[in-house]
């Protein structure tokens, strides 16, 4: 028997739709577009957190980066 515990971080949609409109379907590491569309046609691009919550990345716009993932 073991007991694990876990740690979750609160998530702002805001932040991260805002974060979405600034990258307007394109990677903001690479500037290519976005390989995917979502069912509603947007292009698809991952968020991603420059410094991970987990390691004292904090939830700010300037923290949040969009990148395609193929």
């Amino acid at each position: 028997k073991r007991t694990i515990t876990s740690e979750q971080h609160e998530r702002d949609h805001k932040i991260a739709a805002w974060a979405e409109k600034r990258a307007n379907g394109i990677c903001e590491l690479c500037d290519q577009p976005a390989p995917f569309t979502r069912e509603n046609g947007r292009p698809y691009l991952e968020v991603h957190h420059i410094i991970p919550l987990s390691e004292g990345g904090e939830e700010r716009i300037n923290q949040k980066v969009l990148l395609r993932i193929i």
